[in-house]
C-alpha cells in the first residue's frame, strides 16, 4: 500500500509544484529523474507495522530531489 501511496503522490506532486526540485528549483523532465524525500518526519522515524505508516507521505512532508 505505501508502494502505490508514494507513486501516486510523487506524480501529484510533480504536476503541483510544476516539475520543479524542492532544493535548486531545477526543472525535472520526467518522473524518473528525481527522487520523493521526506522533510520533517522520515520512514525510519515511523514503525512500518502500524496500521497509519503511509500518513508520513503527505505533500506538506515531501518534497522532489533531484537525483
Amino acid at each position: 500500500m505505501i508502494r502505490k501511496w508514494r507513486s501516486h503522490l510523487k506524480h501529484v506532486l510533480f504536476l503541483r509544484r510544476q516539475g520543479r526540485c524542492g532544493s535548486c528549483f531545477a526543472k525535472l523532465d520526467n518522473l524518473t529523474g528525481f527522487h520523493l524525500h521526506e522533510g520533517i518526519l522520515r520512514r525510519s522515524d515511523v514503525p512500518s507495522n502500524i496500521d497509519w505508516a503511509y500518513k508520513i507521505f503527505d505533500e506538506r512532508n515531501c518534497e522532489l530531489l533531484c537525483v
